[in-house]
């Protein structure tokens, strides 16, 4: 583990260990190659153990955080990916530092706290969450873990930001054929804030719907979501009456279809959720009209009386508890409060196994385990002891009869989720955490992958895109997959519309080009099968001109003309009697014409040397320009027209700057003719344009004055004008129109015919 102060990758270095347990530490660290020295949060992955799975897929998973957030950092509000490294075997994310306050310290712990949320607060706080979680969703993924520590007011605007994107899942189609669930997995997450699909591996993006409007409860009652009713016949939250403060019938509809037991019964995007949220803000100019949705209570095998005592509550629970310990194993499950104590020992990051509950339905199947899943803390944690993580079991909550009507507090059903979770933590703890890393995993991935790469190359796109994209991100194909979508919806679109060209020339007769627009086609085997009839058909009919294109190349190719001997060489299609001669030559005329280039090269590039060094960077940049891009001096070209371009512009500024001193001299003669030297491609040029206009307009000026005065006037003009001249040599007299020397019978009027 690096200690304070170290410097990783030579850049970033560490100032604070935010959490170090051997497995995902994280820390804060400074670029030192930053000006500023800003702040950075550093996130390593180091696993103690050589088995070859363990590592390849908690590095395939460390790699799928870096890819999201490198795809979602462009958000003002999600923190940016900075930096990606290995070093010395552990593997490193670098991510912008996000300075405030966690949820977690602003929610209401109670409900006599003084930190109760107001109705308003509440309402702006799930707008900026929901805004978030529709961008998200939008991208593709899925959060998976939206909790306390996952939100933090960022303090130079006050705004929420999410970060902790390891979690993270790519949404899936679940209509797709031949799709099932590769695994059903207990994840790792913050407890009370899962909804019921994700503990068996089934997310959603409203499961992270769920967890916000459960945060959103959380600021209104002060209760976390195990203290929170729940209705015995429906399975629904019943939260409203703990309200402290007045809450409005539209904000608890809004809620309560957020938190729906049943996925099916909530908002099915965060868009929709804004939308309504939208209606609660301006309710004048939109009249609210929020149904609460009627729930079905959930079946269950029997129906217990809500008059039943204390007794049988217990002995219920009980019953539930030894169904729960007798499909994990038979290790004995510590008590309450051994668990409690076991829990805050427990990791923050940590592998869990996935255990399924005996079924006689399911028998002979396998149910793989969940791979290494790592949780990080966000980027200001200050203290080295995150919450602890609980996994939750995944058996769905059994109705509880009580005493109090129609619903029993949450806890106690949560509570036997607790139970379950404790006893993984137990089986964890006992059978150790590198035996975990040698369950097999039952990886749907390469079958979906070929199954998808078949419906491909059928000419079935749709069918195959969706399946390739229905391949989870801890599958083993998922990469490849990723890599296949790319390159087929590239090749795909390509196919889509080179192929109406070759109907085109087919139609038309235009057989060389049937052949040649056939050519870029990739090779898919849908495609391939539609244009081969129609380049059989124009081979056919090409044939017979192809020695003559021979013959033709390789007199072009005596005379020197490689380029031409390639086009037509090029020309003759395969299964012709001159393809295989053909394409026999091609490599020596290619080598042949290479050679012709670089000497055509360098005789330009000597040329516009040259040029430079006569300070005639116009005509060096047009020589420079003239070299193919084939050759391998194209490089070091393009670095001397940019050099050229620059020495350019300098030139043309300090023409400008000659001119303008002619001109405070009124020798506006003079000026023109500097100002017609500047280069056309400068910034200079068109300022140049503009004061050749005003110059000549002045000189006009000045001659009509002259004219109107009389010669007296010209006189003294012809005399000031004489005296700027003394010093100037005479090339500079000559250019502005002086003789060498002034013979004593000038006539003063005649040099003001010279100025024009």
């Amino acid at each position: 583990m690096p200690i304070l102060e170290t410097l990783l990758a030579d850049r970033y270095q560490i100032v604070k260990v935010l959490n170090a347990d051997g497995v995902g530490n994280t820390y804060i660290a400074k670029d030192t190659k930053n000006p500023d020295h800003p702040k950075c949060f550093v996130k390593q992955l180091n696993l103690a153990t050589s088995n070859p799975h363990c590592l390849k897929s908690a590095q395939h998973l460390f790699g799928i955080e870096a890819q999201t957030l490198k795809q979602l950092g462009n958000h003002d509000r999600i923190p940016r990916l900075l930096h990606c490294f290995t070093e010395a075997d552990s593997s490193y994310l670098v991510q912008e530092w996000i300075e405030g306050v966690k949820l977690r310290h602003l929610l209401p712990i109670g409900q006599r706290c003084s930190k109760l949320w107001s109705e308003s607060a509440c309402l702006e706080f799930l707008k900026q969450g929901l805004s978030l979680l529709h961008f998200i969703h939008q991208n593709g993924f899925i959060h998976g873990n939206i909790a306390p520590d996952k939100l933090i007011k960022r303090t130079e605007d006050g705004k929420f930001t999410l970060v902790d994107f390891a979690s993270v899942q790519r949404i899936r189609d679940q209509n797709i054929p031949g799709y099932r669930q590769a695994s059903i997995a207990l994840p790792i997450a913050t407890f009370g804030y899962l909804p019921p699909e994700q503990l068996t591996g089934n997310s959603r993006p409203n499961s992270d719907i769920y967890a916000l409007g459960l945060l959103a409860i959380q600021a209104l009652t002060g209760l976390h979501p195990a203290d929170l009713e729940v209705n015995s016949h429906t399975g629904e939250i019943d939260w409203h009456s703990d309200a402290i403060a007045p809450v409005g019938l539209a904000l608890v509809a809004l809620l309560n279809k957020m938190v729906r037991y049943h996925c099916k019964h909530r908002y099915q995007s965060a868009q929709d959720a804004l939308n309504e949220l939208q209606l609660l803000q301006f309710p004048e100019s939109n009249p609210i009209n929020l149904q609460l949705i009627e729930i079905q209570p959930i079946s269950t095998p029997e129906t217990l009386e809500e008059t039943q005592d204390i007794a049988a509550i217990l002995e219920a629970e009980i019953a539930i508890a030894a169904q729960i310990r007798v499909t994990l194993t038979s290790t004995a499950t510590p008590s309450p409060i051994e668990q409690s104590d076991a829990m805050d020992r427990v990791s923050p990051i940590s592998p869990i196994s996935t255990i399924s509950p005996v079924d006689p339905s399911t028998e002979g199947m396998t149910v793989p385990n969940q791979p290494l899943e790592l949780e990080s803390m966000s980027s200001t944690e200050m203290n080295a002891t995150p919450d602890s993580v609980v996994a939750q079991c995944p058996l769905p909550p059994q109705p509880i009869p009580s005493k109090k009507g129609s619903s029993v507090k949450g806890s106690n059903i949560l509570l036997l989720g607790m139970w379950g979770g404790f006893t993984v933590n137990s089986l964890v703890i006992t059978g150790g955490l590198t035996s975990l890393f040698y369950f097999s995993t039952a990886d749907d991935g390469p079958k979906l992958l070929n199954q998808a790469r078949l419906e491909y190359h059928a000419g079935e796109y749709d069918k195959a895109i969706a399946l390739a994209e229905s391949i989870p991100n801890f599958s083993q194909a998922y990469s490849e997959a990723r890599t296949h979508l790319e390159r087929w919806r590239v090749d795909w679109e390509k196919a889509q519309s080179q192929f109406p060209l070759v109907e085109k020339a087919y139609q038309e007769q235009q057989w060389i080009e049937v052949i040649q627009a056939a050519a870029p086609i990739p090779d898919i085997t849908y495609w391939q099968e539609k244009i081969a009839p129609l380049v059989q058909e124009a081979t056919v009919q090409v044939a017979p001109q192809t020695p003559e294109w021979l013959e033709a190349a390789y007199a072009k190719g005596r005379e020197r003309d490689f380029k031409g001997a390639l086009e037509l060489l090029r020309k003759i299609p395969r299964g012709t009697p001159a393809y295989e001669e053909a394409v026999s030559k091609i490599p020596e005329y290619e080598e042949n014409y290479r050679i012709r280039l670089e000497a055509e090269a360098h005789e330009l590039l000597t040329q516009a040397y040259q040029a430079a060094i006569a300070k005639d960077f116009a005509k060096a940049i047009q020589l420079l320009e003239k070299i193919p891009s084939g050759t391998p001096t194209y490089a070091k070209v393009q670095e001397k027209i940019r050099e050229y371009r620059d020495k350019q512009r300098i030139k043309g500024n300090s023409l400008l700057q000659k001119a303008y001193q002619r001109a405070r001299k009124q020798d506006f003669v003079g000026a023109i003719e500097i100002l017609k030297q500047i280069p056309r491609d400068t910034p200079a040029y068109a300022i140049a344009q503009t004061k050749q206009v005003e110059y000549t307009q002045k000189q006009r000026n000045r001659r009509q004055r002259a004219s109107v005065n009389g010669v007296n006037v010209a006189t003294d003009a012809t005399v000031q004008l004489l005296g700027m001249f003394v010093d100037r040599q005479p090339s500079d007299r000559t250019a502005v129109g002086f003789p060498e020397a002034v013979s004593p019978g000038f006539n003063p009027g005649d040099l003001l015919q010279e100025i024009s």
